[in-house]
């Protein structure tokens, strides 16, 4: 199937991830935003497979993510990505908006192209967050919102 093209537009994923850094670096975060490292999270992408290998494959193209803490409903994250499927840094990210402890942060960063087929996926990434006096709300994210998994709720 080499030279085959597949691309999608407006596809949605969903489902939970768990961000592990290190000790050193939970330490670099900025008060709150560790909240964020469990979450539930919905993404939009329209793109196309890119071959990186005849067994491994990538994406390339835009999309949007929305990002809730599992255990703070009101703290979400919705970031604009755009990813070249190939490189190490190959996908980058900016904070579209943010709510709950997150609200008034703004940030961008970059990370390993996701990957199929083998690889790393998303093994590395580089964050950086600043706080700013504009408080953000999500609505670039707001369609993604209602795809979001239904939180458990508290007994």
């Amino acid at each position: 199937m080499v030279g085959s093209q597949i691309s999608t537009k407006g596809a949605v994923v969903t489902g939970r991830m768990t961000a592990k850094p290190s000790a050193a670096e939970k330490k670099k975060l900025p008060k709150g935003t560790s909240v964020i490292l469990k979450a539930d999270y919905a993404a939009s992408f329209t793109g196309r497979r890119v071959l990186v290998s005849p067994k491994i494959s990538g994406l390339a193209g835009t999309g949007l993510v929305l990002a809730r803490a599992t255990k703070d409903a009101k703290t979400s994250v919705c970031l604009r990505v755009k990813t070249d499927g190939l490189t190490a840094a190959g996908t980058t990210w900016t904070v579209a908006g943010a709510t709950g402890k997150l609200a008034g942060y703004k940030g961008s960063g970059t990370m390993s192209a996701p990957t199929f087929g083998g690889g790393k996926g998303f093994d590395t990434a580089t964050l950086k967050l600043t706080k700013s006096g504009r408080k953000t709300g999500v609505s670039a994210c707001k369609a993604l919102t209602k795809r979001l998994p239904k939180l458990k709720k508290k007994r």
